[in-house]
């Protein structure tokens, strides 16, 4: 026979008992033939990658931070069959795109996916805080599903600013519910401000940048947002990379599908996109990007030409 059933090799399909002996076993007997995952669920205690392709009449269960790799069947449907549903097959079939070096892609096949909520794509890698090899996720679509999920997370804490520490909040109460990230508003408060962490033990939350005649204690607002794809767990993503066209140049490593939608750009915010090296790449993007300007006269707003080098 051309198909294995896993159960042969012990599996048991109760949600429960841990498997990944049996799928691996079966892997190593494999030799070409495909594993057959029958009715049931299966649950793998620990990440497991299988060189074999597989036909799914049940599913799998994997703790948040295993990856499941599947080295000759990694296609989008693939994982839905695997998972049962395409919110957490997306989630799985990502965290092994990253946590694999044999495919640089998620080709999610032309499919429009539902989000429940907010992917906190990090955990797909949680021990890393940046990611630095170019991945790609392609042909497909997200909608939001209507629910209370996107609504803004807003904490109204007091605390107190000292100029002589310009980028630290001190005594901020309820400090437990403020998310880094979030945009601070409040008397002499900038735009474009955030926490970018917080310290429940100390009461104390650091600042992107100081505050402007600020000093003493009063009420700041803490907004955190929500995205469909939440990347903000990663400190860069886009550094020290190398990319190169063959068979001729091409305009740009990045961009944008515009047909589907735009991006927000009132809402960027540190974006780091610098180190990289450019082979047959026309317009090579960075950020931060330095260039030379001449202003011949004196103006309020100067208009700087960046010759579409910075991102997107």
């Amino acid at each position: 026979t051309n198909i294995l059933d896993i159960r042969d090799y012990g599996a048991i399909g109760d949600g429960e008992t841990p498997n990944y002996d049996a799928f691996s076993a079966a892997d190593g007997a494999a030799a070409g033939r495909r594993l057959l995952v029958p009715e049931g669920q299966f649950y793998i205690e620990k990440g497991l990658t299988l060189r074999s392709k597989l036909l799914f009449r049940g599913t799998v269960k994997l703790p948040v931070s295993a990856p499941f790799v599947l080295q000759n069947n990694f296609d989008f449907t693939t994982y839905i069959d695997a998972f049962g549903e395409e919110e957490l097959a997306f989630e799985k079939a990502f965290q092994a795109l990253l946590n694999s070096g044999d495919y640089d892609a998620l080709d999610l096949g032309g499919r429009t996916i539902g989000v429940n909520a907010p992917i906190d794509l990090q955990k797909a890698v949680s021990t890393r805080q940046g990611y630095a090899v170019r991945r790609v996720i392609r042909n497909g679509e997200f909608y939001a599903r209507h629910n209370t999920a996107w609504e803004n997370d807003i904490v109204i804490s007091r605390g107190t600013y000292a100029p002589s520490n310009p980028k630290t909040l001190y005594n901020v109460n309820n400090i437990a519910n403020i998310q880094a990230g979030s945009p601070v508003e409040g008397n002499g408060v900038g735009r474009e401000i955030y926490a970018t962490s917080v310290d429940i033990n100390s009461g104390e939350a650091t600042l992107t940048e100081a505050l402007y005649d600020a000093e003493g204690t009063q009420d700041f607002t803490f907004t955190r947002f929500k995205y469909m794809l939440d990347f903000s767990s990663f400190d860069q993503l886009v550094n020290g990379n190398t990319f190169r066209a063959i068979n001729g140049a091409i305009d740009r490593i990045e961009a944008v599908d515009t047909s589907l939608s735009d991006l927000d750009r009132e809402r960027f915010f540190q974006i780091q996109f610098q180190g990289n090296n450019s082979n047959n790449i026309t317009t090579q993007s960075a950020n931060h990007l330095r260039l030379t300007h001449h202003q011949n006269s004196a103006a309020t707003l100067w208009t700087i030409d960046t010759a579409q080098r910075l991102p997107f």
